[in-house]
């Protein structure tokens, strides 16, 4: 709101607006402009915009895309926002080597960037959908054909490797103490049904993405390890074909004859 001009003893503010504007206020600043009579100029046509606003309000810039001539422009020219700002969509190594080629650093250095332009500034987005990064002033969204697979967590990874072969068993949430799926973590981890719930509570809500977690979901509330392998049942049928090949069966494993 710009500082009141008085029309016909009555204070009026125009602030900058798009909206028609009354012939009456038009017609006296017109006048008072041709006059010289600055006293007397109530609004001001503003050429680059295309816009009205008061006489003392001051002229548009940033606000309707005109950027400004000051000091405070020049400092922006070398920030984050200026520099990493158009870079599209891509991914995460592929943002750090962008880092490198613009400040001429080393990868070291491109993770401090990264983090600063990334968290503080904001002048690289993250697009959590496709796990792609962008430069804030990027018109281009990322598509299907920039996604960027997202790689397990190294926790991701212990529990796999750890829990991952768990058989198909069903898991009693109100009763902790009959779970079979609690006692096979007690079991295998050597500690009590509690320690085996959190143990359990971990792994279960290690990932939001259903596909890193070591084990899928089943109906009826059953689970098993992404790494499991049912055994193989052996009939008498395939017996004799394995025999027949010169391999006879011992106690734990096959060997050859």
């Amino acid at each position: 709101m710009g500082i009141p001009r008085f029309c016909y003893g009555r204070p009026v503010y125009i602030p900058i607006f798009q909206a028609p504007i009354p012939v009456y206020p038009q017609s006296i600043s017109h006048s008072a402009e041709v006059r010289s009579a600055k006293k007397d100029i109530i609004i001001v046509y503003d050429y680059r915009t295309c816009t009205w606003h008061g006489f003392d309000t001051n002229a548009p810039d940033a606000t309707m895309g005109i950027k400004r001539n000051t000091k405070r422009h020049e400092q922006l020219k070398d920030s984050h926002r200026a520099l990493l700002g158009d870079i599209n969509p891509c991914s995460r190594e592929v943002m750090l080597g962008h880092i490198c080629d613009r400040y001429n650093c080393d990868l070291a250095r491109a993770e401090q960037v990264f983090a600063t332009a990334s968290k503080a500034s904001r002048a690289i987005l993250h697009h959590r959908a496709s796990n792609t990064w962008r430069g804030c002033h990027s018109e281009r969204m990322p598509e299907q054909s920039d996604a960027v697979e997202v790689s397990p967590t190294l926790r991701q990874t212990e529990y796999r490797e750890r829990y991952g072969k768990m058989p198909p068993l069903f898991h009693d949430y109100l009763h902790l103490d009959q779970s079979p799926r609690l006692k096979w973590l007690a079991e295998l981890d050597g500690c009590s049904i509690a320690d085996a719930a959190k143990t359990h509570n971990k792994v279960w809500n290690v990932s939001k993405d259903r596909s890193k977690l070591a084990w899928p979901t089943l109906p009826k509330a059953m689970a098993v390890g992404v790494d499991y392998v049912e055994p193989v049942v052996i009939t008498e049928e395939m017996r004799a074909a394995i025999r027949s090949l010169g391999w006879s069966f011992g106690i734990t494993e096959a060997r050859k004859t």
